[in-house]
């Protein structure tokens, strides 16, 4: 209740005519009033800095010498918020329109009847007053909608932004100023736009209607945000009049799905649907299951057993073949509804309902009907500017899914958006007064008082916690809790807290994660059975090539024994990195050289000199460039050295430019002249030759102090 008042009205008096001033102040004091005066403007200027009581100002225009009324007004009115009517002897048109271009609470011409003075006053104070307390609640609704988690945003019927939340700078880094006034699809990204636009256009000329979509969504550093936009007509509203809706950034929930899909490929698509009503009707059965609020608002007992026709009759005649109609059209077409009807309740008291509903579909069947049904009787009933801000900041809130609370700065809970009932079944009244600690999981407790306790020690605080939040029913829903700490602000003056359901979105993170590990444990058994067949087939070479006794016979088995080797080498590389379709040559070519070295009895007469770059190749051409090293060192270890000579042997490997140079050199015998890739009949140049046109290069032999073969491509 509004506090009783201790003291009297005080009143400026502003008149320079002495005789006036006394009979004024006399006949406002028997009024009741608390009467100052002052003889000029630039002592009404004195008194206003000087007396914080003044609750108006009664100002005559012509002040003698000196600033006039109007003038000593407008510097008032510039550092305060003070009622001023004008008293004046003048009633020409130019001095009224003086008047008319400052903020003022009446006119009263001299000489008026104190009456007529004192009616004056009140009137200018009752408005003033209803004004303050306008402003106010605009102000605090606007510090709520600014602090929340979504974006709320009002379109006209070009698709012109016409209003946008201030919050937008904080989630897309737009100032409201930029983005009002500018089309919609300026930033709607070009392969969303068409989509876009037919989601919108089916909305504009079915008042009421409402309905969700994804985009991406240009932010003002150029890049892309995937948002969930959720758009209702409410154009038929005057005190939206417009497109009403929230863009909801849903870039983790993208990012999951983008993950599950890349992983596995086993889900087509992932959705979510938001439970945002309070009844249901399956549209086989007819049945309908209702909130424990719709019982109360139709005033009728739980045994009650609601269907379609039973809640259209406590729809008043005007109304009952509207409600069939949209209900009608929703279960044909699909079409959502926003009714507003009038009932009368099982007791007989009249009552004002606001509806909203939707069909839902399975596989292209129409399945069932959810909707939300909000007694707005008081809203009806109440047609005030202070009633119509209120309301629509209300209605900006209703049409987000996430929860809006505020906790005072000694712990209380102190307001719940209504959907809080939708979302996890408690009214907002069972809440308040309390710590909200209870529905909290046992189990996440700590963790969050810890985090919250941070928040609440530091004025502007933000915070981000995840835990299991505890539902009417008893069950928990896993949530996103977002805090401001806005004790400091006394539009708010307390923790402004947003509720985001993630249960769904932690659903499909762990199905991801079960997912990744099943998919890890097969390639591991995969990689282990490769590479067992693998030194099988190397084994088998061996043990075949030990039973032969023509030397041919062996040396090609053993070759064959190696270039399995070199295989087995690369897919255990392959095998140990966690990238598959890449490789280090430095570290493949590095196992593969002391491989098949160590495989010659005249190795420890050999040196070799490894210069290898560390760069990465793709899987697709470490093979053939393992089988071409492999060939040509089994080559030089077998024709480059005799049996007691020592020898030196270079491995190189470069990058350059995207250019690979890869060159086997020895200090040895030589390769005769004749000799050549291009007309060798010997298999192992064949396939050396062959290998590198494979992996689109060019190979070559230098002669000289023994021989260099030089391996070329481009990365």
């Amino acid at each position: 209740m509004p506090m009783q008042r201790t003291r009297p009205r005080t009143i400026l008096l502003v008149e320079d005519e002495a005789g006036n001033t006394s009979y004024q102040k006399l006949a406002l004091e028997k009024c009741g009033y608390a009467v100052i005066t002052a003889d000029s403007g630039n002592k009404a200027l004195e008194f206003v800095e000087m007396s914080p009581d003044i609750d108006l100002i009664l100002m005559d225009i012509d002040l003698g010498t000196g600033i006039d009324g109007t003038r000593a007004a407008e510097l008032i009115l510039q550092n305060h918020d003070l009622p001023i009517v004008f008293l004046s002897g003048h009633t020409d048109p130019e001095t009224v329109a003086r008047t008319q271009e400052i903020t003022s609470y009446g006119y009263v011409a001299k000489p008026s009847a104190i009456t007529v003075v004192d009616a004056t006053i009140k009137m200018a104070l009752r408005l003033f007053e209803a004004n303050s307390r306008v402003r106010q609640s605009e102000a605090k609704q606007t510090a709520m909608a600014s602090n929340i988690a979504d974006v709320i945003v009002i379109i006209d019927r070009d698709a012109i932004n016409q209003y946008t939340s201030l919050n937008v700078e904080k989630w897309f880094g737009w100032k409201p100023e930029e983005l009002v006034g500018t089309s919609v699809w300026e930033r709607v990204h070009p392969d969303d736009l068409q989509a876009t636009q037919r989601f919108i256009s089916t909305l504009m000329t079915d008042a009421g209607a409402g309905a969700t979509t994804e985009y991406r969504f240009r932010c003002s550093n150029g890049n892309y945000t995937w948002v969930e936009m959720t758009v209702v007509n409410l154009f038929h509203d005057r005190a939206i009049c417009g497109l009403l809706g929230n863009y909801h950034d849903i870039s983790q929930r993208k990012q999951a799905q983008d993950a599950l899909l890349k992983s596995q490929s086993l889900l087509n698509e992932m959705g979510r649907i938001a439970k945002i009503g309070g009844w249901r009707v399956d549209l086989q059965t007819g049945g309908s299951e209702w909130t424990r609020e719709l019982y109360a608002i139709h005033e009728v007992d739980l045994s009650f057993v609601p269907t379609v026709e039973k809640v259209i009759e406590f729809d008043t005649p005007a109304y009952r073949e509207m409600h069939r109609q949209a209900i009608r059209r929703a279960t044909q077409s699909g079409r959502p509804y926003d009714l507003e009807v009038e009932i009368v309740t099982a007791k007989g008291n009249s009552r004002w309902l606001r509806i909203l509903g939707r069909s839902v579909s399975t596989n292209g069947v129409m399945t069932h009907r959810v909707g939300i049904t909000q007694d707005i009787t008081e809203h009806k009933l109440n047609q005030t500017r202070l009633r119509q801000s209120e309301e629509k900041h209300k209605k900006m809130v209703a049409n987000i899914s996430d929860v809006i609370s505020i906790m005072s700065a000694d712990g209380v809970l102190s307001y719940h958006s209504p959907n809080i009932a939708k979302q996890f079944g408690w009214s907002a009244e069972e809440l308040a007064g309390t710590s909200g600690w209870d529905t909290v999981h046992p189990d996440d407790l700590q963790r969050v008082q810890q985090q919250f306790s941070s928040i609440v020690e530091h004025d502007n605080a933000t915070g981000t916690m995840e835990y299991r939040f505890k539902c009417r029913d008893g069950s928990y829903k896993l949530i996103e809790l977002t805090a401001v700490n806005l004790c400091n602000d006394p539009l708010i003056d307390g923790i402004l807290m947003n509720f985001h359901d993630i249960t769904e979105r932690s659903k499909a993170q762990e199905t991801i994660k079960a997912l990744l590990t099943e998919r890890e444990l097969t390639l591991k058994e995969v990689h282990h059975r490769v590479k067992n067949n693998m030194n099988t087939v190397s084994g088998l070479l061996s043990l075949q090539a030990s039973t032969l006794k023509d030397p041919e016979a062996i040396d090609a088995l053993e070759n064959a024994e190696r270039r399995v080797k070199s295989l087995l080498v690369l897919y255990d590389k392959l095998y140990r990195s966690s990238i598959y379709d890449v490789v280090s040559v430095q570290r493949y070519l590095s196992a593969l050289v002391d491989e098949i070295i160590g495989n010659f009895v005249n190795s420890e007469n050999v040196r070799v000199d490894k210069r290898i770059q560390d760069f990465d190749l793709d899987a697709a051409r470490v093979q053939p460039l393992g089988i071409i090293v492999n060939e040509l060192l089994c080559n030089t270890m077998k024709y480059a050295f005799g049996a007691a000579d020592t020898g030196l042997i270079r491995v190189s490997a470069t990058l350059s430019d995207g250019h690979v140079t890869v060159g086997i050199q020895d200090n040895g015998k030589g390769i005769p002249d004749w000799v050549d890739f291009e007309n060798s009949t010997g298999l192992g140049f064949q396939l050396v030759a062959a290998l590198a046109a494979q992996i689109g290069g060019t190979i070559r032999i230098e002669r000289g102090n023994g021989t260099e073969i030089v391996l070329e491509f481009e990365l």
